[in-house]
């Protein structure tokens, strides 16, 4: 009897190909396990996610499997099951979900390449064939070339047709090469020696909010919960919880939102529980991190943490989904597959029965109003913080830096309290450079934005591809003086306060001064030992919350993020402020001072003074005001494409097919993108608002069936 596998392919299409299963490996095939299979010109690896006895009816051709790769299944049924449900919420492709969820060394390709037949003489061809199949042959002569290659050496000829002819008349030889990724053994990761410690530090209010979770726990009881309160107590509550959900048999899920942030929890709870935990997160060396994924589907670990991909461990049974700072936007993947993994982790904990915690002292929005409404809010109270706030208006400011701000940074220096942190939102030395006459602004060639003046470098420097150019002496279009724009960078800010403390040590953490790990590590171990007087850091130094605390901090234009054109814009001002008021000493009678041009804006004045209620009153007034999320589902979908009037005609196409379903939705646009260009590559958005998700599922499934590749969708509910 005949055995058929459907299998998703890590391609941009939401379906399932049917193949047939060699006699030899019917026995074998499983739910989950990858495999090699022909796909038009080249076998891919694929994820077999259902087995049937009989065929598919039509009259079509099927396809036999090329190699089972798996002498085991990779995905147990549990994270299959997880893993469609997360892209069907997000009308992504499943196949590229699965492949997200698997260490990439694990991934196999193919690699088709042309070769002349060894027994053909070049003389003989010639007399055979036309100048442009001749050239092709003279070219494989040499070595065998992929397809693609061949395109970009021959550019205007149409090289797939010639190659299948040439090989019809048996000239060329296709040759087929599997490409496996032989990582190197992993090293252990280094651990710091440290003796078991087993206080987990619970004042009486956070021993309540454990003892009222724990129930939940030990009951195994699905339940969402939002915990708000300070980052130190939270932590108590979670350790606490991680005891308990071992001490059941249960594994544990912790994200954090950067990956700078996992290494530290991880040696603080090998401190606490030993040797249980494991990370997964981009940086880790393919072998690394083959090695703990494999940990974590043995059972050899317990408690896995990581960024928002770590979602897909495949841990069994989950007890116990921790998501930490849950306010924090890096938990939005925006490229595909796109996904939010906290909602993803929703998902995942309805599934497993498990025990769903966020943690924020300054908790989302949407979050918090959901959460809210079904009594899942656990509040820690938050110690008043004492201290000095001053929110001073930029406009009224006499030069880059406000000589307030001088004035309290050499008084805080001279009295000997310790180090000052300032920070910065914008990197480089300004936002962009303008004509001094013409007003002409140099814009990035392949994006459509103006391009940032690094003065270190001498260079501008595109935000969005990663371009540079050299620094323009003149004005391209009338060859006048260039200039600044208003909105200095942290190259500005370094300058006024070098000029201004000349003989104090000084150093930037920013991506440009330091984008490797190991020179944010030394900048941050001169910090703790005081070695550094003042240390200036955009949003990348305040992520990283382990940081001494200090008693003066000092913000310059939080609102850089607060004029995009983003609904999260406003959110993500407020909880940067938030995290550079965190590392205020309250012993030190400590100062919070802020410069921006937007003195009265809620999300800066409330997030300075720590008003989170009055902050959330407002915000979610806005909210309802407009419809916007949490009130309704939103769906950003955004077309891209090399040729803009191609682009235009599918986005009207796919405008007349969401209209044609009948749901009740919102469409808003098309239009130009914000960021109209990127990459070479023009983007049109548009929004389409629905009151339920249901509807919103109702109105794009069919049309973002049709759309393909060339659309991608943020959902924000």
């Amino acid at each position: 009897m005949s055995v058929y596998a459907e299998v998703v392919f890590a391609l941009p299409v939401d379906r399932a190909y049917t193949y047939r299963v060699p006699d030899q490996l019917a026995a074998m095939v499983d739910l989950g396990m990858r495999v090699l299979a022909p796909l038009g010109r080249q076998d891919l690896t694929g994820f077999v996610v259902r087995i049937r006895s009989r065929r598919p009816s039509g009259d079509f051709e099927i396809k036999t499997l090329t190699e089972l790769l798996d002498d085991e299944p990779v995905f147990s049924h549990e994270l299959l099951q997880f893993t469609r449900r997360l892209a069907r919420w997000y009308f992504a492709s499943w196949g590229e979900v699965l492949q997200a969820a698997l260490p990439p060394a694990l991934i196999v390709r193919s690699r088709t390449r042309f070769e002349l037949r060894h027994d053909l003489i070049l003389e003989d061809l010639r007399k055979r064939l036309s100048g442009d199949d001749m050239r092709l042959v003279e070219f494989l002569s040499r070595r065998p070339y992929t397809e693609k290659y061949l395109r970009r050496h021959f550019p205007g000829l149409d090289v797939g047709a010639r190659l299948s002819r040439l090989e019809r008349k048996g000239v060329l030889l296709r040759i087929r090469e599997l490409q496996r990724p032989a990582p190197r053994p992993a090293r252990p990761a280094s651990r710091d020696a440290a003796q078991l410690e087993l206080d987990f530090s619970l004042d009486r209010e956070s021993r309540e909010a454990a003892d009222s979770l724990g129930r939940d726990l030990a009951g195994r009881t699905h339940r969402a919960v939002l915990l708000h309160g300070p980052p130190e107590k939270r932590h108590a509550v979670y350790l606490s919880l991680l005891k308990q959900c071992l001490s059941q048999n249960r594994k544990a899920l912790i994200l954090m939102p950067e990956i700078a942030q996992t290494q530290g929890l991880r040696r603080e709870l090998e401190r606490k529980m030993g040797e249980r935990v494991a990370l997964l997160h981009s940086r880790l060396t393919p072998a690394q991190r083959t090695g703990e994924w494999e940990r974590i589907r043995k059972g050899e670990a317990e408690v896995v943490i990581g960024p928002r991909s770590a979602i897909f461990a495949p841990l069994t049974p989950l007890g116990l989904i921790i998501v930490d700072e849950e306010h924090d936007p890096s938990y939005q993947q925006k490229e595909g597959p796109a996904y939010d993994a906290r909602r993803g982790v929703l998902l995942r904990a309805r599934q497993t029965g498990s025990l769903l915690l966020y943690g924020s002292d300054w908790p989302s929005v949407e979050l918090h109003h959901r959460t809210r409404r079904g009594g899942g809010v656990i509040a820690l109270s938050i110690p008043p913080r004492p201290g000095f706030v001053e929110i001073i208006d930029d406009a009224h400011a006499s030069s880059i830096i406000s000589a307030r701000i001088v004035t309290r940074i050499r008084r805080r220096l001279e009295s000997q309290h310790g180090p000052v942190l300032v920070f910065c939102s914008r990197r480089g030395y300004a936002s962009f450079l303008s004509c001094s006459k013409c007003g002409a602004v140099p814009r990035c060639q392949r994006c459509d934005v103006a391009m940032s003046f690094h003065k270190k470098d001498a260079r501008l420097l595109c935000h969005y591809c990663g371009g540079t150019q050299a620094f323009p002496q003149a004005c391209q279009d009338c060859g006048c003086r260039l200039v600044a724009s208003r909105g200095p960078g942290i190259e500005v800010i370094a300058e006024e306060i070098k000029r201004a403390f000349p003989h104090r040590t000084i150093r930037s953490f920013d991506p440009d001064e330091a984008g490797r790990l190991s020179v944010q590590e030394r900048i941050l171990a001169d910090f703790s030992r005081g070695r550094i007087d003042i240390l200036l850091g955009t949003p990348l130094l305040a992520h990283r919350f382990r940081l001494p605390p200090v008693s003066l901090v000092v913000a310059f234009h939080p609102e850089a993020t607060l004029t995009a054109a983003d609904i999260q814009s406003g959110p993500r001002t407020s909880h940067h402020i938030r995290m550079m008021a965190r590392f205020l000493d309250a012993a030190k009678d400590p100062e919070f001072l802020v410069q921006t041009a937007f003195p009265r804006h809620h999300g800066i004045r409330d997030a300075a003074l720590g008003r989170y209620g009055e902050y959330f009153e407002k915000e979610i007034h806005y909210r309802r005001s407009l419809r916007l999320p949490p009130f309704t589902y939103l769906a950003e979908i955004i077309f891209q494409g090399r040729d803009l009037r191609s682009l235009a005609r599918k986005t009207r196409d796919f405008v007349r097919r969401v209209q044609a379903t009948g749901s009740a939705v919102d469409v808003l646009g098309p239009s130009l993108a914000p960021v109209s260009r990127i990459r070479g590559r023009n983007r049109v958005q548009m929004l389409v608002k629905a009151s339920r998700k249901i509807q919103l599922d109702r109105a794009l499934r069919e049309p973002l069936a049709h759309a393909g590749a060339a659309a991608s969708v943020q959902i924000y509910s």
